[in-house]
């Protein structure tokens, strides 16, 4: 095996996880891509720096060891409607109109106050076992 041929395998399998999701499908697609088998490789690596395993472990679980009981029937889902808070976070609060795609309102001119809720903190990396004996009912491994 060439020494590229071994880089690109191990490029394969890993993937890290940095974007935030409450879909359960898109979590499930983002743990199927380096998943996927391929000739040479016996592992993978997901490492989950958005906390999505944690968040949709339940529903994980249940996939994982009863199978999918049913398929999409194609429907479209009615979306659900924002909150007065997400209402109000799209809106100028300077003039009241609704923010275009830059961070400066195009009717007034006032900038966005950025109100970002991610908080950074100091931690360890801890290996996520599936099935709920590993955890003792604990979310949080300790």
């Amino acid at each position: 095996m060439r020494k590229d041929h071994r880089r690109r395998i191990e490029l394969q399998a890993t993937f890290i996880g940095a974007a935030i999701t409450k879909s359960f499908s898109s979590h499930v697609q983002q743990l199927g891509r380096p998943m996927r088998p391929f000739p040479g490789k016996d592992f993978a690596l997901w490492i989950d720096h958005s906390g999505n395993f944690l968040r949709l472990q339940d529903q994980w679980e249940d996939l994982y060891f009863n199978g999918a009981h049913t398929l999409d029937d194609g429907a479209e889902k009615a979306k659900r409607e924002p909150s007065e808070e997400e209402k109000e976070a799209a809106k100028c609060h300077e003039c009241g109109e609704l923010w275009g795609p830059k961070d400066v309102c195009q009717h007034c001119g006032a900038v966005r106050i950025r109100r970002n809720s991610v908080v950074a903190v100091a931690g360890s990396m801890e290996e996520i076992k599936i099935g709920k004996a590993a955890f003792n009912g604990n979310r949080w491994h300790q």
